[in-house]
Order: C-alpha cells, then structure tokens, then sequence
C-alpha cells in the first residue's frame, strides 16, 4: 500500500501548517495590511509647539466651514444589475462544477483504494 501510517500523516501535516503560519508571519512582519495615509494637517499631536509643520499663523481661531450640496452618484442602471447578477450566478455554477468533479474524483480513487479494486 501507501507505507505511511496516519501518525506520521497527521505530524508531517502539523508541520507543513506551523511552518506555513511561521512563513506569513514573517513575511508579513512590521508591515501594515494598507499605507497608512499622509495627514493634510500635519501631526496628529494635540500640543501644536510640537508640530514643526504647523503654520506660524495660525492663532487656534475656528475656521468657518461651508456646507455644499453636492450631487449623489449616478445609480447602476437595470442592466448592470442584471449583468452582474448574471456573472455571479455564472462563477457559482462553475464553482460547483469544479467542486463536483473534485469531489467525485476523490471518492472514486478512495472507493478504488479501500476496495483494491485495480489490484484484481
């Protein structure tokens, strides 16, 4: 038969995940999952004698903001809709196509290796 026992499957398969877990932590190490974005103000910090960016005119009076009517997004028409319905429902059939095939395949080669089927 295969000569390996399911001990030694289940340890060599333990490794092969703390060794692909170590491999993404180290990959990913000290790196943000995004850029973090520049601020247009500046620092963050709340003492501005700290900011060497901040501007020297600036006296911490409230600024004046103007609210604007702005105008929406144009909203998907019938047919995008209708084509990203289509699409979704065409890589769902492929997937359980694909998912179909696998699955058979394997309970095909386990009904043949349980059996020994081939060996007759």
């Amino acid at each position: 038969m295969l000569g390996i026992s399911v001990g030694e499957l289940t340890v060599q398969a333990a490794w092969v995940a703390v060794l692909a877990i170590l491999a993404l932590t180290l990959a990913g190490w000290r790196k943000p999952a995004r850029a973090a974005p520049l601020s247009p103000r500046g620092t963050t910090d709340s003492d501005p004698d700290l900011d060497e960016d901040a501007d020297p005119s600036s006296d911490g009076e409230p600024v004046a903001v103007v609210i604007a009517a702005v105008p929406l997004e144009r909203p998907t028409t019938f047919v995008q809709r209708l084509l990203a319905a289509a699409a979704t429902a065409g890589l769902s059939v492929l997937t359980g196509i694909v998912l179909a095939i696998a699955i058979s395949f394997a309970a095909v080669v386990a009904v043949v290796w349980a059996t020994n089927l081939l060996g007759r």
